[in-house]
């Protein structure tokens, strides 16, 4: 999955990138904490990820690979997590465009109170895949600006852990 690297951004010594990634994530936790306004799940995501990115930079201060690997695995579960999330959205908004395509093509008895379907099946098919391009769309967009940059945050700062106890690298990762 990464190589071991020499430098951040091929240029930035790789305790340097490592400091500079783990006090942006830091302040972007801190920021998605303020912003949370009183979701629970948002709060407790902003929390642990400000204590991961803390206990990263005391890594960093006190050379420290086990904190830092701890970094790494939290960006790891934060991509599947987000692909997760991507996925569960598009499919319910797909499940939500159907129903409401069902919602306006209904029509009631009024003496019997039967519901008729009006709809036509290949209409309802195209109307929810149309629905559910646009939550497909945004996090197309956001998963190829997030990803790429995520892997290589996690990959310097695996980068970074694995030069201070050379002996002890495991090599499947």
């Amino acid at each position: 999955m990464c190589k071991d690297m020499d430098a951040c951004c091929c240029c930035i010594p790789l305790k340097t990138g490592t400091i500079i990634i783990l006090v942006l994530n830091l302040v972007g936790y801190a920021v998605s904490f303020a912003t949370s306004m009183g979701n629970a799940i948002a709060i407790t995501w902003a929390c642990l990820g400000v204590l991961v990115s803390i206990l990263a930079l005391v890594g960093v201060v006190q050379n420290n690979r086990t904190l830092l690997m701890i970094y790494f695995w939290w960006v790891l579960i934060a991509m599947l997590l987000f692909i997760g999330v991507a996925i569960t959205t598009i499919v319910a908004f797909g499940v939500a465009c159907a129903a409401t395509y069902d919602a306006a093509h209904q029509t009631v008895d009024m003496q019997t109170g039967a519901i008729t379907n009006t709809g036509n099946a290949d209409e309802r098919a195209q109307w929810a895949s149309a629905c559910a391009l646009i939550p497909t769309i945004a996090f197309g967009i956001a998963a190829a600006i997030y990803l790429p940059l995520e892997i290589h945050f996690m990959c310097v700062v695996r980068s970074y852990a694995h030069s201070l106890s050379p002996d002890t690298v495991s090599t499947w990762l």
